[in-house]
């Protein structure tokens, strides 16, 4: 799976990139309205006391540069997760098309925070199209591997180098 390596490493560096805009995009949310949400959160002391609440937004986006980082360094033992950040990211689209239709039922146009928002979910999009190009990959590889199975060819026996039953037999 060396020929996907590149497509590995360019969506560990979108996750990781992506994890810290979001963690700025709720730090600059907060500076810019230090009181919070409908001013929920008045007397917390300082802005950390303020952030924290809101951490929780991001925490679970902290699972895709882990997943995406594991199948850069160790593909054929964490190529189960691919179906898994699939998931996570159409769930994230959804919530994002849900957001964008209450968004514009509500205010008839979109807020200034639309727009990165619309960027993420295009990349997110690139990034589950990516992990499908790798899953289907993984599956071709999984096929040739029991094809080789089928005509006799079982795994290698590596105390006596030999190809067929396990023993060397």
């Amino acid at each position: 799976m060396k020929e996907y390596r590149a497509v590995r490493t360019i969506i560990f560096i979108y996750d990781c990139s992506r994890l810290l805009f979001l963690l700025s995009l709720i730090s600059a949310f907060l500076f810019v309205n230090p009181a919070g949400p409908a001013g929920m959160f008045r007397g917390s002391p300082g802005i950390m006391g303020l952030s924290f609440p809101f951490l929780v937004y991001a925490a679970p986006n902290a699972l895709f540069p882990l997943m995406s980082f594991f199948l850069m360094v160790r593909f054929e033992l964490s190529k189960a997760y691919i179906p898994l950040y699939i998931t996570g990211k159409l769930i994230v689209l959804s919530a994002a098309a849900v957001w964008f239709f209450f968004v514009l039922t509500r205010t008839k146009e979109l807020p200034r925070t639309a727009l990165p928002v619309f960027m993420m979910g295009a990349a997110d999009l690139g990034s589950v199209l990516g992990m499908s190009l790798l899953g289907e990959a993984g599956l071709r590889q999984n096929a040739g591997a029991l094809r080789a199975e089928d005509v006799g060819e079982g795994p290698l026996d590596r105390a006596s180098g030999t190809v067929g039953q396990a023993g060397g037999e």
